[in-house]
C-alpha cells in the first residue's frame, strides 16, 4: 500500500482536529441547553458525553479510512488499542471521570450561589452604617468565606459585579428598608445569579467538559494517526531497494525542545544531522501529539555510515545541561545517558509497550491488525441467556432480600439471631466489599445543640451507611443544612421554590429556598435517629424509593382502622392528638403513621415513617453511642428480624439492588 503524501496527511489531520473542536462545542452547548430546560444535570452530562464520543468515533473512522486509503469502520476504531486498552474502554473511562467532575462543579456552583445569596441578604438585613466599610468579598476577608463561595467569586469581574450589587443594595438600605425594597434586592441578586453567575458556571464547565473532550480526542487522534501514517510510510521505505538512508524531520510547528530534537539533529552515523541507515532510524511519533516524519534520502548511502561511539552521550554533552535535560525529560535521565546507559533503555523505562522507542528495522506495528475470521460451527450455538431484569416491585425486592440473607453466614448459623451484631456486621461487610456503601453526604453544618465537629462525624457516619447512589442522588437534589437539636428531630425537603423563605418547626429561613434544598435536625450522639432523619431526606430525593414502601403499606393495612397513636398504649401517650396510624403488625405503631394533608383524609399524606423506621432499625442495628441507645438499637433489630422478617428482607433487597440511576 502506498503511503498518503505527507502534505495530504497533514491536511487530513488538521481537518480532523477542527472537526473535533466543532463536535466538542456542539455537545457542550447541547448539555447546557438540556440543563437549562430542566434535565437532571447528571443525565444531561451523560447524554452529551455519549453523543460526543459517538461522533468522535465516526470522525476518527473516516480519518483513518482516508489516511490508509481503505475502509475502516467505527467498530474497528473502537476496538483499536490505545495503550493497553481498546479505544472504547478509554472513551468510557474518560466519560466517567468527566461526568463526575462536571457534576461536582455544578453542585459546588449551586452551593456557591446559595452561600452568596445568604451573604447578600445577611449584609442587607443586618446593615449597620458603622460597619458599612466591611467588604467580605475582598481582601483578607475572603479567607473567611465558605469554599464554594470563594470559588464562585474567584474571577475578578464576577466578584466585582456581585460586590457592586451588594453595594447598591446597602446604599438603599442606608436610606430606607421596606419589604418591597428587600424583594427588589433579592430579585436583583437572582438576576445576577442567572446572568454573571451562570457565566461563571459556563466558564468552569467549558474547561472541565468542552476543552477536556477536545484535548483528549485530539491527543489520541494526532498520536494514532501519526503512528498509522509513519507505520505505512516506514513499511514502504523498508521495502524500497533504492533507499538505504532516511532522515528524521521535525514538525515545522514543533513548539519546544524535547526528544524529537535528539532524533532530528544528532549526527550519530556520520551521514548528517538526523540521518540514519534506514533499519537504525527511530520511528516516530516520539511522544503524544508528535507529527515528526521520516523521508527517504536517495542522495546518501548506508555504505558510508560510520556509527559514532557513544554518539548520543557526546551529543548531549555538547549542549547546555538545561537543554540536555529538556531533551531527555529530566536532568537525571540526561546524566544517566551521558554516563553510558543506552538511550533506548532510558526512553522505554516505564512506558507502555505500544509507545516504546522503536527503530524502523524492528518492524512496524499496523494500526488495525487483521482479525481472523471465525469458522462457523456445525451446530448453531444456543443464544446467550437473557439476564433477569432488576427487581422493581416490593414483592420482587423482598424475594431478592430473602435470597441475599440466605447467603450470609450469620443467618445460616444463627436462625434465631441470638447474635444480632454478627448478622449486622456480616451484612455491612458485604455491602462494603461490593462498594455499595461508603459515601458521606454533602451538607452544611449549623451551630446548635451538637458541636460542629461531632455533628459532621455523626452525619458522615450515618449517611455513609446508605448506598452511594442514593446519597449521590440526594446531593444532586440540592444543598442540605443540618443543625444539632435537643428537641424532637425532623427532616424537611422543599418540594417547590419558596422565594421568601419558610419556617420549619421553629427554624426560620428568611431567604429564597430552591426546590430540593433540605434541612435537618439531629440529637447529640444519637446515630440511630440521624439514620432515621437522613432516611427522610432520601425519601424525598431518591426517585422511586418511597413508592416501594408505600405499596407494601397499602397491602398490609387493608381494612385496618385509623387510630390515634397516643391511644395505642401507655408507651405512645407522648404523641400529639393529630398523629394517627394504621398498626397492622408493625413492631412499632409509629411506623404505620399516616400524614394528613389539608382537605384530605388520613392516608392522603402517605405513610412516611415506614421507610425511616425500617432503616433506623436495620441500618442502625448496632449504632454506637450511649450504652442504653446501643442496647435499644440491637434489641429493635432482633425484634424485627424475628417478628417482621418481611420488612428486613425488603430493606436488604433495596440496599443491595435498588439503584436510582437505573
Amino acid at each position: 500500500m502506498l503511503a498518503l503524501p505527507d502534505s495530504a496527511a497533514d491536511q487530513l489531520a488538521a481537518d480532523h482536529g477542527k472537526n473535533i473542536a466543532r463536535m466538542a462545542v456542539k455537545s457542550f452547548d447541547s448539555m447546557l441547553a438540556d440543563i437549562a430546560a430542566g434535565t437532571n444535570p447528571r443525565q444531561a452530562i451523560a447524554d452529551a458525553q455519549s453523543a460526543f464520543t459517538t461522533r468522535y468515533a465516526k470522525s476518527l473512522a473516516k480519518a483513518f479510512s482516508d489516511l490508509l486509503q481503505r475502509f475502516v469502520g467505527v467498530a474497528e476504531v473502537r476496538a483499536m488499542p490505545v495503550g493497553d486498552v481498546p479505544l472504547s474502554a478509554r472513551l468510557y473511562a474518560h466519560n466517567e471521570v468527566t461526568a463526575a467532575q462536571a457534576a461536582a462543579i455544578i453542585r459546588e456552583h449551586a452551593q456557591g450561589i446559595h452561600d452568596a445569596r445568604a451573604l447578600a441578604m445577611r449584609l442587607y438585613d443586618g446593615y449597620d452604617p458603622q460597619g458599612a466599610a466591611d467588604r467580605p468579598l475582598e481582601g483578607r476577608a475572603r479567607a473567611e468565606l465558605p469554599a464554594a463561595l470563594r470559588n464562585l467569586t474567584a474571577d475578578r469581574d464576577a466578584r466585582a459585579s456581585l460586590q457592586a450589587l451588594v453595594d447598591k443594595g446597602l446604599a438603599r438600605a442606608a436610606r430606607l428598608k421596606t419589604p418591597a425594597l428587600r424583594a427588589a434586592y433579592l430579585e436583583a441578586f437572582n438576576a445576577w445569579a442567572a446572568g454573571a453567575g451562570a457565566e461563571i458556571l459556563r466558564a468552569r464547565l467549558d474547561v472541565a467538559v468542552r476543552e477536556k473532550n477536545r484535548y483528549m480526542a485530539s491527543r489520541i487522534s494526532r498520536t494514532e494517526l501519526a503512528r498509522a501514517h509513519q507505520a505505512t510510510d516506514g513499511a514502504a521505505l523498508m521495502a524500497d531497494p533504492l533507499v538505504s538512508v532516511v532522515q528524521v524531520l521535525l514538525n515545522p510547528m514543533h513548539p519546544h525542545t524535547d526528544i524529537c530534537d535528539l532524533h532530528a539533529k544528532a549526527d550519530l552515523f556520520g551521514l548528517g544531522p538526523g540521518c540514519y541507515p534506514k533499519a537504525r532510524a527511530p520511528l516516530s511519533p516520539f511522544h503524544p501529539h508528535c507529527w515528526c516524519k521520516i523521508r527517504a534520502r536517495y542522495d546518501l548511502s548506508a555504505a558510508d555510515a560510520r556509527e559514532v561511539p557513544h554518539g548520543v552521550a557526546l551529543h548531549l554533552r555538547g549542549m547546555p545541561p538545561a537543554v540536555a535535560a529538556r531533551i531527555m525529560g529530566s536532568e537525571a535521565r540526561a546524566l544517566e545517558v551521558m554516563a553510558g546507559t543506552p538511550v533506548r533503555e532510558v526512553l522505554n523505562r516505564g512506558v507502555d509497550p505500544a509507545y516504546q522507542f522503536r527503530r524502523l528495522g524492528d518492524g512496524v506495528q499496523k494500526p488495525f491488525p487483521p482479525v481472523p475470521v471465525p469458522v462457523p460451527p456445525l451446530v448453531k450455538p444456543a443464544p446467550p441467556p437473557v439476564p433477569a431484569p432488576p427487581p422493581a416491585t416490593h414483592l420482587e425486592f423482598i424475594a431478592e432480600g430473602r435470597r441475599i440473607m440466605e447467603t450470609l453466614p450469620a443467618v445460616a448459623a444463627d436462625a434465631q439471631f441470638a447474635d444480632v451484631r454478627a448478622w449486622h456486621t456480616a451484612m455491612f461487610d458485604r455491602l462494603r466489599a461490593e462498594n455499595i456503601i461508603g459515601k458521606a453526604a454533602e451538607f452544611t453544618p449549623q451551630r446548635g445543640a451538637v458541636p460542629l465537629g461531632a455533628l459532621r462525624a455523626q452525619m458522615d457516619e450515618a449517611s455513609a451507611m446508605y448506598p452511594r447512589t442514593w446519597v449521590a442522588a440526594a446531593d444532586a437534589a440540592g444543598p442540605l443544612t443540618v443543625k444539632g437539636s435537643s428537641s424532637r428531630c425532623w427532616a424537611w425537603t422543599a418540594d417547590r421554590d419558596r422565594p421568601i423563605g419558610v419556617s420549619i418547626n421553629g427554624w426560620r429561613v428568611d431567604r429564597h429556598i430552591a426546590r430540593g434544598e433540605g434541612f435537618m435536625t439531629v440529637g447529640p450522639g444519637d446515630l440511630s435517629v440521624t439514620i432515621h432523619e437522613y432516611g427522610h431526606r432520601l425519601q424525598e430525593t431518591v426517585k422511586g424509593l418511597d413508592a416501594i414502601f408505600q405499596a407494601l403499606h397499602r397491602e398490609r393495612v387493608v381494612g385496618a382502622p385509623v387510630r390515634r397513636i397516643k391511644d395505642v398504649g401507655p408507651a405512645y401517650r407522648g404523641y400529639g392528638a393529630d398523629e394517627v396510624t394504621r398498626e397492622d403488625h408493625y413492631r412499632n405503631a409509629y411506623q404505620g403513621r399516616e400524614y394528613r394533608v389539608r382537605g384530605g383524609g388520613a392516608e392522603d399524606g402517605g405513610a412516611l415513617e415506614v421507610l425511616t423506621m425500617a432503616f433506623e432499625a436495620i441500618v442502625g442495628g448496632q449504632a454506637p453511642g450511649k450504652t442504653s441507645a446501643t442496647l435499644a438499637s440491637v434489641s429493635r433489630l432482633r425484634d424485627m428480624l424475628l417478628h417482621d422478617r418481611e420488612m428486613v428482607e425488603l430493606v436488604v433487597g433495596l440496599l443491595f439492588r435498588f439503584n436510582p440511576i437505573a
